[in-house]
């Protein structure tokens, strides 16, 4: 679940990727009548001011547990042409 600070990143239903952080996080009240039920629905409010459901309905939102330093970034990539070689 992410929380308020938390870094994230966004695979868009339309193929892109975004990150960012969250400010907020809240939900609206869905009256669903049809099955008999109140239920809220969340959404997280980014440090640019967009705001998402996180329900897939707005793509798929991971927690970033962990940036890369520029030494890691090198590695990996090193890593990765013994790899393909």
């Amino acid at each position: 679940m992410l929380c308020v600070g938390d870094s994230y990143i966004h695979f868009t239903k339309y193929g892109g990727v975004n990150s960012g952080r969250v400010l907020k996080i809240g939900f609206v009240t869905i009256m669903d009548v049809e099955h008999h039920a109140k239920y809220a629905k969340d959404f997280i409010i980014t440090e640019k001011g967009n705001r998402y459901f996180i329900d897939g309905t707005d793509g798929k939102f991971y927690k970033i547990l962990k940036h890369f330093t520029d030494s890691e970034m090198q590695s990996i990539e090193k890593i990765k042409s013994l790899i393909k070689k």
